[in-house]
C-alpha cells in the first residue's frame, strides 16, 4: 500500500525543465510565486542536455533565453561566432548544463527536484470542469509526494500528462480538412518528424588535422557551419576548431510516445552511424552520443486557440501574442523537402495556445502546445520556446496571485509585465527585429 507524504505546496508548478521549462519557472519566481521545478532527468536543462541540441536554434530572442545564450557566449564559446552566422553556434551540453543550474539557482523562489517524474496531475472537479491542482511524484520507497500549486505548467514537450488528465491531444499529420491548412495531405497518419542522434567529436590524436570533408552527415564547428554543397571546404581548414557537433542521423520512429519504440529507433540509429563513427576513429577523433535520441514531435494538446499553417503563412498576429517570429516551416521528413511549403510571414503565438480546453489550473508550454503538425515545425525550437515558456510563468504567476483560472485571464493585465525588467521580454513585428541578425 502506498504512504503519502506531506503536501508540498506552490503557488506554481513546473513540471520538465527543459527549454521551456526552465524560463517558465524563472519568469514566475521573478514575478513573485512560489514554484517548484520538477523534472525526470537527474540534472536540469532537457534536450540540450539529454539529446545534445546545444544548438540553441530560433529566433527572435528575448527575455530568459538570451540572458543564458550571453551568459554561455560570455563564459562557455568554443570558437569566436561569425557576426553574420548567429544561428550557427552550439556550446557543450555541460556548459549548457551550468548555466541551467546558475539560472534556477539565482531565483530563491524556486525549489528544483531532480530524478522526480510525476506519475500523474491531480484533478479535482469545480464547477463542473476537471481543474489540475498540482503532481504526484512517487519514490522508490512506494511513499508518494504530493505537491499542491494554484496553477501548473507541463512542459514535458511530450503531453502526456495533460492527456492523462482529460485534456484533448493529436498526434501525427493533420488532414487538410481539420484546420483547413492548403499544405496538409488530404488523409490523417500518424507520421511525425524525423528523430536525430546528436553527438560531439573531438580531435584527440597527435597528427595532422583531417579535411572535414571527411564527415559525411551533419556537422557544425563552433560559429561555423556545415561544409558548403559546392564542396570548398578552406574555410573549415583554415578555423580548425578541433571539436564538432554532429547530425547523426534521422530515423523513423513509429511512435514517439512510446519509450521502447524510441528506443528501437536510437538502435536502428546506432547502426547507421557506425561507419562514420568508425571514420571520424581512423582519422583521430573521439566521439561521445548523446544519451538520449532527439524527438522533434509528439503529442500536441488541443487549447482555446490552434496555431496553423495559415496563421504563418497569412502572417496573422493575435492580440494576444506573447511572440512574434517568422521562423520558416522546418518539417523533418522524407516525402516533402521545406522549399515546397509556402514561406512564412512574421506571425504570432497566442495566450490562448497554451490553455488546454475544458481544463482549468493548467497551461501548457512547449512543442506540445496548441497547434498543427505543420505549424509546430516553425516554433519547436528551443529559443522560441524559451519566450513562450516564460510568458506562461508569468501568465500563472498572476493567475496564483489573483485566484484566476488561466483560461480567464486577460493578456492585456500581464503584457506590461511581460515586456518590464525583469523579464524583458519583446514581442514585435518590427522587421528590423523578427529578421536576424539581432
Amino acid at each position: 500500500m502506498k504512504t503519502r507524504q506531506p503536501w508540498l505546496e506552490a503557488d506554481v508548478l513546473v513540471v520538465g525543465a527543459g527549454a521551456a521549462g526552465i524560463p517558465a519557472a524563472i519568469g514566475a519566481a521573478r514575478a513573485g510565486a512560489k514554484v517548484i521545478l520538477l523534472d525526470d532527468d537527474a540534472v536540469p536543462g532537457g534536450a540540450a542536455v539529454d539529446q545534445y541540441v546545444s544548438m540553441p536554434d530560433g529566433g527572435p530572442r528575448s527575455g530568459v533565453s538570451l540572458e543564458m545564450i550571453r551568459r554561455l557566449e560570455a563564459a562557455y564559446a568554443l570558437t569566436c561566432r561569425p557576426p553574420d552566422m548567429w544561428w550557427y553556434f552550439w556550446y557543450l551540453p555541460s556548459d549548457m548544463l551550468r548555466v541551467a543550474r546558475e539560472f534556477i539557482a539565482a531565483e530563491h523562489n524556486i525549489t528544483l527536484l531532480c530524478s522526480a517524474r510525476a506519475s500523474r496531475l491531480t484533478v479535482e472537479n469545480r464547477g463542473g470542469r476537471p481543474c489540475i491542482t498540482g503532481a504526484i511524484v512517487p519514490d522508490i520507497m512506494g511513499t508518494e509526494r504530493w505537491i499542491r500549486a494554484a496553477v501548473t505548467i507541463e512542459a514535458t514537450g511530450d503531453g502526456a500528462l495533460a492527456e492523462a488528465s482529460g485534456c484533448e491531444a493529436r498526434y501525427g499529420e493533420d488532414a487538410r480538412c481539420d484546420f483547413g491548412e492548403a499544405p496538409a495531405p488530404e488523409q490523417r497518419s500518424a507520421t511525425v518528424q524525423l528523430c536525430t542522434w546528436m553527438y560531439v567529436s573531438q580531435r584527440i590524436a597527435s597528427r595532422p588535422a583531417a579535411d572535414p570533408s571527411f564527415v559525411a552527415r551533419g556537422c557544425e564547428s563552433g560559429g561555423f557551419g556545415a561544409p558548403p554543397a559546392n564542396g570548398d571546404t578552406t574555410p573549415w581548414r583554415e578555423r580548425n576548431a578541433g571539436i564538432y557537433l554532429h547530425w547523426g542521423c534521422c530515423v523513423e520512429c513509429r511512435d514517439t510516445r512510446d519509450p521502447i519504440a524510441l528506443a528501437e529507433a536510437q538502435t536502428q540509429a546506432l547502426g547507421i552511424m557506425q561507419p562514420d563513427l568508425d571514420r571520424l576513429h581512423a582519422n583521430g577523433y573521439a566521439t561521445y552520443l548523446a544519451p538520449r535520441i532527439g524527438v522533434r514531435e509528439s503529442r500536441r494538446i488541443m487549447g482555446e486557440y490552434v496555431i496553423t499553417a495559415n496563421d504563418l503563412i497569412e502572417g496573422r498576429i493575435p492580440e494576444d501574442s506573447v511572440l512574434i517570429t517568422q521562423r520558416p516551416i522546418d518539417l523533418w521528413s522524407r516525402s516533402k523537402s521545406n522549399s515546397e511549403y509556402p514561406q512564412t510571414k512574421a506571425y504570432g503565438i497566442s495566450y490562448r495556445a497554451l490553455v488546454p480546453r475544458n481544463v482549468d489550473g493548467l497551461l501548457v508550454a512547449g512543442k506540445h502546445m496548441s497547434g498543427t503538425h505543420l505549424s509546430m515545425a516553425s516554433y519547436r525550437v528551443q529559443a522560441l520556446l524559451g519566450q513562450i515558456g516564460q510568458a506562461a510563468g508569468v501568465a500563472a504567476a498572476f493567475c496564483a496571485a489573483h485566484g484566476a483560472e488561466p483560461r480567464n485571464l486577460v493578456f492585456s493585465d500581464i503584457k506590461s509585465q511581460l515586456l518590464a525588467p525583469p523579464q524583458g521580454l519583446v514581442i514585435s513585428s518590427d522587421p528590423a527585429w523578427i529578421t536576424p541578425p539581432h
